[in-house]
């Protein structure tokens, strides 16, 4: 969070300068001085223009970082249960086969600390990991009606982790459209731009509204860019749900 402040005050610092420069070589007298009200109304409908457009931008990725958020939770929770569900066949061995496979998954999961992309090797030794707790499942073997019912209960619960866990690799991958991002620093530019003409007779003054307006739009950009990337933003998502599955696993 100190990083995005410190980055969008320099920013603002750098417009402002720009500002005080343009004011200097063109003129006070030349910054529309006679189109004041002309000017007001087009700052207006631009203004709200590119409000509604970055409150619809961060709504979207707020809801992705969120959604990221709730499948991290759902797999690490779907783990637990699947581990809980296998105590039910009264087989301790299968129990431990099945737990260790789980913790082997989420170790892996929690060093990749989410990451998608993370090199072939370590990321076919989660995938590899993954398909084991299948092969488990597969190799159960029972003979009576209790063991059939929790066999099904357990093949289900397997499915709905593979869902999960595919849904939350594709949050991952999946980002803003090009073209948002193109119209939000388009729109963020021309409107800087416009305020740094703004017709202001003190100096102060026109600083203190173009640095406000340039630090709250750099502030909305990085915003923007850090939601977007749940897993390697400022505030990224953790594996604690995992770290935490884990330690209730050896703790049951």
């Amino acid at each position: 969070m100190s990083k995005m402040i410190g980055k969008s005050f320099l920013i603002t610092l750098f417009v402002i300068g720009v500002m005080y420069a343009l004011r200097q070589v063109v003129g006070t007298d030349i910054f529309f001085t006679k189109t004041g009200f002309v000017f007001g109304s087009l700052m207006t409908g631009i203004g709200a223009l590119y409000g509604m457009m970055s409150a619809f931008i961060v709504f979207q990725v707020w809801n992705k970082y969120n959604k990221t958020s709730e499948l991290i939770d759902q797999e690490a929770l779907g783990l637990e249960q699947l581990s809980n569900l296998t105590l039910h066949f009264r087989d301790h061995k299968l129990s431990l086969k099945m737990n260790e496979a789980i913790k082997n998954y989420a170790n892996l999961i929690v060093e990749s600390q989410l990451k998608t992309f993370i090199g072939g090797e370590r990321q076919t030794k989660i995938e590899s990991a993954f398909h084991k707790i299948g092969e488990i499942i597969k190799d159960i073997k029972f003979d009576d009606d209790h063991d059939a019912i929790i066999f099904g209960n357990v093949i289900s619960q397997y499915q709905k982790l593979s869902e999960l866990r595919s849904q939350r690799l594709n949050q991952n991958t999946t980002h803003l459209p090009p073209l948002l991002k193109v119209f939000l620093y388009i729109g963020s530019i021309i409107l800087i731009s416009l305020f740094i003409s703004v017709p202001f007779s003190n100096i102060i003054h026109n600083a203190l509204a173009i640095g406000g307006l340039t630090f709250i739009v750099s502030i909305i950009i990085q915003l923007v860019e850090d939601l977007d990337d749940p897993i390697g933003g400022h505030w990224s998502l953790s594996p604690a749900p995992f770290e935490r599955m884990i330690k209730q696993i050896r703790t049951d």
